[in-house]
């Protein structure tokens, strides 16, 4: 099954998430299929950038895989 999740990336107590589809069998941050976007927790600057999501990517993944829990509490 196709899932839609967030895989970590960034350094300790710096975390940085990446917006992939993947294959639910794969590890968090293992191999992935597309990432369609990123998503900062701790920008550097005010005016930057939180979260990017590449829509036109996400609206033909939308239809088949259904999201991770962990992007429902977000």
């Amino acid at each position: 099954m196709v899932i839609i999740r967030l895989a970590r990336g960034g350094s300790k107590k710096r975390p940085f998430y990446h917006l992939t589809v993947t294959d639910s069998r794969k590890s968090r941050d293992g191999r992935f299929i597309e990432r369609v976007g990123f998503f900062n927790r701790l920008p550097v600057a005010r005016k930057s950038v939180c979260v990017l999501i590449v829509i036109a990517s996400i609206i033909g993944w939308v239809k088949a895989p259904r999201p991770a829990s962990a992007l429902h509490s977000c």
